[in-house]
């Protein structure tokens, strides 16, 4: 499943993070396979997720999300 689908206060951990533009800087803000984070809000409207995880608050946008796969 992926990060975009999960619902709000959820905690997933995360199985992989697929390649794409922002792949470098999500591995430098801790989404790491293995990683436990909670899905803090969505936005309505295709708006940002917000998800916390090693004790930041980090907003993604759904594209984003959207290589994050979850368990």
């Amino acid at each position: 499943m992926k990060l975009s689908e999960a619902k709000k206060n959820s905690s997933v951990i995360i199985d992989q993070v697929l390649e794409s533009d922002v792949t470098l800087k999500l591995f430098e803000f801790g989404f790491l396979p293995g990683a436990e984070m909670t899905v803090v809000n969505k936005a309505p409207f295709n708006g940002p997720i917000y998800v916390s995880i090693d004790g930041s608050l980090i907003s993604l946008r759904k594209a984003e999300a959207e290589t994050v796969i979850i368990k």
